[in-house]
């Protein structure tokens, strides 16, 4: 009888992972998942980060063992004890599972590697636990992750662009929506304990950046040549970001979109232009020097995507035509009345008055 119990909660488990297409949410399925199955003192995910003696284990959401499941942001692995980040280092590089009992041998820490399509440990789930899983337990939560880790791979397959491999404009649109969303709950007083914003109060900007001259480039070296151009502009923009929740997305053609998030303007200003000098100075082959122009806006307040491309997008085409190379604050066009916003159906576009 516990067995066909435990095939219901397994079989209605796989089922609510595989109907969800955001990543978060998909998450907290696998972990709520595993631990209806095997209930546990807490489970951890770790978000695997970086490269040898530089890693960093990010962990993004937990479950306690009264089931309630929170998002934890920016938590590394060091704060934990030395014992278990030996453990975890050594499961997502052996890619097996590893266990550490507790001085007093009265729980464990089972460390569980995920590993993406490319057979490499992506990230961990640590199970602390009273009693040691059984071989038909651990056999059991490792094939949940696996479903987890190809499921993921699918859904990260439909939401990239084919030629950069940068998220889609599907994709940004949804992201857009998820911030302008929890914009709105933040202001109706409702708040939700897993997702607080940080104590540095940190805010979404969304840039969008074009390629300057990108048809004379097609014209002169044709349009093989400006594909290879998109994809290292695409590698650079990627390098560029430095936080791990920075999404950088093919918009389209020589467009792109950049989101980041900034505790103000000038802190935004910074990064975009952070990112505009580094392709500036960056050698390209044949071509030698390509540039960018970048417009942005705060993503607030918004009603909706469609609204923050076309703000961030009028500050692209003030830059384009007053010089290009330049990175352009939709906010401060409209302070010192560069622009005007005039009433349209979806209110997104604004009437140039260049200088």
């Amino acid at each position: 009888m516990k067995k066909n119990h435990q095939s219901i909660i397994l079989i209605d488990g796989l089922a609510e992972i595989t109907r969800h297409h955001d990543r978060k949410m998909l998450e907290k399925s696998v972990l709520k998942t595993i631990n209806d199955l095997y209930p546990a003192e807490s489970l951890q995910l770790f978000e695997l980060n970086g490269v040898n003696e530089d890693k960093a284990h990010k962990l993004i959401v937990v479950v306690d063992k009264k089931g309630a499941i929170n998002l934890e942001h920016d938590l590394r692995v060091n704060t934990v004890t030395e014992k278990l980040n030996d453990a975890l280092s050594a499961s997502a590089e052996s890619k097996e599972i590893k266990f550490l009992q507790n001085a007093d041998q009265t729980a464990w820490d089972i460390s569980y590697p995920i590993l993406n399509a490319d057979n490499d440990t992506c990230s961990l789930l640590v199970c602390h636990c009273i009693k040691s899983p059984s071989l038909d337990e651990q056999r059991i939560v490792s094939g949940i992750l696996h479903v987890y880790s190809n499921y993921l791979t699918l859904i990260d397959k439909t939401q990239r662009d084919k030629l950069t491999g940068l998220f889609n404009r599907e994709t940004l649109d949804t992201e857009i929506t998820k911030v302008l969303m929890q914009g709105t709950i933040e202001s109706t007083g409702i708040e939700i304990e897993s997702e607080k914003r940080h104590s540095d109060d940190l805010t979404t900007w969304l840039g969008v950046v074009d390629i300057d001259h990108f048809k004379l480039i097609n014209d002169t070296y044709g349009h093989l040549y400006g594909d290879e151009v998109i994809i290292l502009v695409a590698r650079l923009m990627m390098k560029s970001c430095v936080r791990g929740d920075d999404l950088v997305f093919r918009y389209g053609g020589e467009e792109f979109v950049v989101m980041l998030k900034a505790v103000n303007e000038h802190n935004a200003m910074m990064a975009f232009n952070r990112l505009r000098q580094n392709i500036d100075k960056h050698e390209f082959p044949q071509i030698g020097n390509v540039t960018i122009s970048v417009g942005f806006v705060e993503v607030v307040g918004q009603m909706s995507a469609t609204d923050v491309i076309g703000m961030a997008d009028d500050a692209l085409y003030y830059a384009k035509y007053n010089g290009r190379n330049q990175t352009i604050s939709y906010k401060e066009l409209l302070a010192q009345e560069k622009i005007v916003i005039t009433e349209h159906i979806d209110n997104s576009n604004a009437d140039m008055f260049i200088d």
